[in-house]
């Protein structure tokens, strides 16, 4: 009967309404009920929030950490690329000076399958 007209219409609000009534809270036991209630959902707010804080700081140092790797490995591909190069241009030099094959994969330290790969134009 307590239950205004306008959330009857709710379940889930009538049945609220009859669990405390069944479990007979008085004004005083209801006002401290809801202020725990509140405390609760103003804890939960806080968690969350901190969660949102924690999980946003931790994709700040992922990206971070993503960055500063992906840059590493950038650098170390790029300078073997440069290596790759200055090979290439060496064994070319070379075999143009009619340097032997076998001497310029000696002097090189690499084999005659790399030396000749590395003979070839891009």
């Amino acid at each position: 009967g307590r239950i205004p007209a306008t959330l009857r219409a709710v379940p889930e609000i009538e049945e609220a309404f009859a669990v405390l009534e069944e479990i007979g809270l008085d004004r005083h036991e209801l006002e401290l009920y809801r202020k725990a209630d509140m405390a609760r959902r103003d804890r939960a707010s806080q968690l969350e929030t901190s969660y949102d804080k924690g999980h946003k700081k931790g994709v700040a140092e992922g990206e971070k950490q993503g960055l500063k790797h992906g840059l590493a490995e950038g650098e170390k591909k790029g300078w073997e690329k440069g290596r790759e190069e200055e090979r290439r241009t060496l064994v070319r030099n070379l075999l143009k000076s009619g340097m032997d094959v076998k001497a310029i994969a000696a002097a090189v330290g690499l084999s005659l399958s790399d030396i000749e790969r590395l003979s070839r134009p891009e």
